[in-house]
């Protein structure tokens, strides 16, 4: 998958792309909120947690780490997917609230859209 393929491919319940919204909150602070962002960082240590369980190492001794998630088990691909499901659940309003930054973020001010109108209005002059 490329970066441009990414909005059209990214599966909202991978893992991975649920750490990554604290990459992109953190990327886009202060202009989100800190609490949103810790929201984001606390989601990205659950999921790394998650990560982690699921791995083919021992992660007993790290701290708050939990059972192994023994994937290559039925029993433990459906714990996996359960846990999964919940951390997506936990993602949806965080990955929502991030939208809205980015978009008001990303939108042109009325200043801008003036300039852009005036810009593309020469443009088609210029053509004729």
């Amino acid at each position: 998958m490329t970066r441009n393929q990414q909005k059209d491919l990214e599966q909202p319940g991978c893992i991975h792309g649920n750490m990554d919204l604290f990459k992109y909150a953190y990327q886009l602070y202060p202009l989100v909120s800190s609490s949103l962002l810790v929201d984001c960082l606390q989601l990205a240590i659950a999921a790394r947690k998650i990560d982690m369980r699921a791995s083919p190492y021992d992660v007993s001794a790290f701290a708050e780490c939990g059972q192994a998630i023994k994937v290559e088990t039925l029993e433990g691909r459906r714990q996996y997917a359960i846990e999964q499901e919940e951390l997506f659940r936990r993602a949806a309003p965080l990955r929502m609230a991030l939208l809205s930054v980015y978009n008001r973020v990303l939108e042109p001010t009325n200043e801008e859209r003036r300039e852009i109108d005036t810009n593309s209005d020469s443009i088609v002059n210029s053509e004729s």
